[in-house]
């Protein structure tokens, strides 16, 4: 790093000089042009004051004269030094013009030479360490300290860089947290459906072994047997499909359609699909979903969603108040709409549920205290990822052996 460094210096210092010598190169040429111009213009007002005020003298003659083919440079040398033309005169008053320009020029370049020069070593330098700065920052963050600033207030290249990379850092730590969760997620459902299905599948295996061993079995055992099985298959697919649907969500491919769903229709759907399990555990529902008011007027409860999907949602959740009813005991459905928000109530008088079981009612595999045997504990995690997938949100009230209370929440979208 250190030698790349040195040698990008070097580099730099090396332009810097060609430039500068480049300069001092032009700048002899101009001032050599300029005295060459100079002495012509000496040359022409010579020839021309000769030309006016001694007419006499020839052209060849005045040539003769400029290319120094006549006259004693001595002689005239010795004139001029009557008139005070002498080598000090023109040391001090005319000077060397051309050493002058030269010098002047040479000069100049230097300062700016050693301007650009210092200018460039104090970039360098401030370059260097805001390097340092971001390889520190770098380093600081590889060690997963992340209680870093930005700097937003400078504008330079590399603290936009550094900013830049901090955000970026950011964003992979998040994903990583990300993922690290699903995987964990992943390998916790794995463990719950091998928990899920071990018990059903050994249940499966003992009794298709008697039935395979034991070939004069009472019909009416054999029929009991393949009863239960066909009930722990029927267990089994439900489950699977459930996961198979938490699995789309939580991969997000599941696409929600907007269309307007009729409360009223959902409700009377979701009791008829459940009409069976009502009967079997002698629950009454009371469905108070109507488009009427008590003074008649129409009062339609709808919002946007996905029928389908938020059906399966509505029936999950009555489907666990009747699981946990007394027999002969109640339940109650109702909804109405605002301006914010379209409510669904499912209320019960059952077993209710403790404290802590509510916390964690809506995990995956999670049964309460109070669960039947035959309780996937998938059911509520389900339809609280549909509910809110549709924009909504579910909540529980609930007191242990006096009833439960869910309200799912439709919040109406802004149009």
């Amino acid at each position: 790093m250190n030698n790349i460094r040195t040698r990008n210096l070097l580099i730099k210092i090396f332009i810097i000089v060609v430039v500068c010598l480049t300069l001092m190169v032009c700048g002899n040429i101009y001032i050599s042009k300029r005295i060459a111009a100079d002495r012509k213009v000496e040359v022409e007002k010579l020839v021309g004051y000769f030309r006016v005020n001694y007419p006499e003298i020839s052209e060849s003659e005045l040539m003769d004269v400029l290319k120094g083919r006549s006259g004693d440079a001595e002689l005239g040398g010795e004139l001029l030094k009557k008139y005070g033309y002498d080598e000090e005169y023109y040391k001090i008053n005319l000077g060397d013009e051309r050493t002058r320009l030269y010098v002047w020029n040479s000069a100049i370049l230097l300062v700016l030479a050693v301007s650009l020069l210092i200018v460039f070593v104090l970039y360098q330098h401030r370059q260097t360490s805001k390097i340092n700065e971001i390889a520190d920052y770098l380093s600081q963050l590889n060690k997963r300290n992340y209680d870093l600033k930005t700097n937003d207030n400078d504008e330079d290249d590399l603290t936009l860089l550094r900013n830049e990379i901090f955000r970026t850092t950011m964003l992979l730590r998040e994903t990583s947290e990300y993922e690290t969760k699903l995987n964990a997620d992943l390998s916790r459902s794995m463990e719950d459906i091998s928990h899920q299905l071990r018990t059903p599948l050994a249940s499966m295996t003992i009794m298709l072994d008697n039935i395979y061993d034991d070939p004069d079995m009472p019909a009416d055992m054999r029929q009991d047997f393949i009863r239960s099985i066909s009930m722990q298959i029927n267990w089994m697919s439900s489950l699977v499909n459930s996961m198979l649907k938490l699995a789309k969500f939580d991969a997000g491919t599941i696409k929600m359609a907007d269309g307007e769903v009729d409360v009223e229709k959902m409700i009377a759907d979701a009791l008829d699909k459940l009409s069976v399990i009502i009967e079997l555990r002698n629950v009454e529902v009371v469905n108070e979903v109507h488009q009427d008011d008590a003074d008649g007027n129409s009062g339609k409860v709808t919002f946007i969603g996905d029928y389908n999907w938020q059906l399966e949602a509505v029936t999950n959740i009555i489907k666990n108040a009747v699981e946990h009813s007394h027999e002969e005991g109640r339940v109650w459905v109702s909804a109405s709409k605002n301006d914010v928000y379209t409510e669904i109530v499912i209320r019960d008088e059952g077993e209710g549920m403790s404290e802590d079981d509510r916390k964690h009612i809506f995990e995956r595999f999670y049964r309460a205290q109070n669960a039947g045997t035959e309780s996937i504990g998938i059911g509520l995690s389900l339809a609280k990822c549909i509910v809110e997938a549709n924009n909504g949100y579910i909540t529980v009230e609930s007191e242990l052996n006096k009833g439960t209370e869910f309200k799912i929440r439709y919040v109406r979208k802004q149009s």
